[in-house]
Order: C-alpha cells, then sequence, then structure tokens
C-alpha cells in the first residue's frame, strides 16, 4: 500500500497493489482519500500472462470508511484472486480481469460502503526529496541518498 498527498507522486503510486492518496479541505482537516487499485510493475520473462500495470482509480472513500473499506480490498483479492498459479496471485490481474467498475462493486459488497467518484486533486510532479527541504513548520529537512541492495 502506497500512501501519499496530492501533487507528491514521489512513490510512483501508480505502481502499488493498493495506492491511497490524503485528501483535506481548505482548512487542511482530513475528509478522506483517493483510492486507486491495481498497479504493479512486476513480469516474467517470456510469461505472456503476466504483465506491468499501472493502478486503476477506483474512488473516493471518506475518512471513517477508510479502514473497512481497506478490509474489504484485501479480502476481495483473498477470496477472488488467482491462487492456482503464483505468478498471476497479484491484485493487478484481478482487476485487469474483472475491470475496475466490477472489482469496485465487488469491494463494495464486502464493506457495504458506496465508493464515491474519484475527487479532483493537484497535478502529479515528482520531487527525489534530496537535500534540504522546508517541512512546513519553520523547520527544514534532509533527503539523504543511501546505497543498498547487492
Amino acid at each position: 500500500i502506497g500512501v501519499t498527498v496530492p501533487g507528491d507522486n514521489s512513490l510512483d503510486i501508480y505502481t502499488n497493489d493498493i495506492g491511497v492518496v490524503v485528501i483535506t479541505n481548505d482548512a487542511g482537516e482530513l475528509e478522506g482519500f483517493n483510492v486507486m487499485v491495481g498497479g504493479g510493475m512486476g513480469r516474467l520473462h517470456n510469461k505472456e500472462t503476466t504483465f506491468a500495470r499501472a493502478a486503476d482509480h477506483m474512488g473516493f472513500v471518506p475518512k471513517d470508511d477508510i479502514w473497512e473499506v481497506m478490509k474489504a480490498i484485501l479480502a476481495a483479492q483473498r477470496d477472488h484472486g488467482n491462487r492456482d498459479v503464483r505468478a498471476n496471485a497479484r491484485m493487478k490481474y484481478l482487476v485487469h480481469t474483472l475491470g475496475i467498475e466490477k472489482f469496485t462493486k465487488l469491494v463494495e459488497s464486502y464493506c457495504g460502503v458506496e465508493i464515491q467518484p474519484w475527487r479532483a486533486m493537484a497535478d502529479w510532479k515528482y520531487n527525489d526529496w534530496m537535500g534540504w527541504w522546508e517541512q512546513g513548520d519553520g523547520k527544514l529537512f534532509y533527503g539523504q541518498h543511501i546505497d543498498n541492495g547487492r
């Protein structure tokens, strides 16, 4: 699950199984979340049944309903995802097979919450957050790249 705020796509939100964008009102108070599902960039070489896929916009979920909707998304994947072929066990294949409308209806049937239309938000931009940045309270934070891996 990837979580971000409107305008900040530094985590590449569309590559996650579930993406959540925090939505606030003009006073900065939490209203809810735009939710996207079915992303993933992994695939297997020479396996046409595996593919990269960007997530689809599922819709807006009010703050009081987000946990029930998250549990329903996971339950839908648990109960309807492909468990016979491990390479196709990701949520992206279930969303691709059902389509976003049917997947959304399936999630709604699990949680009893009607998913609202996607809320308009600021255009996405990419920041790598390296170096010094204002953090909004008069203080600064520093982003440092750390090499890791093999």
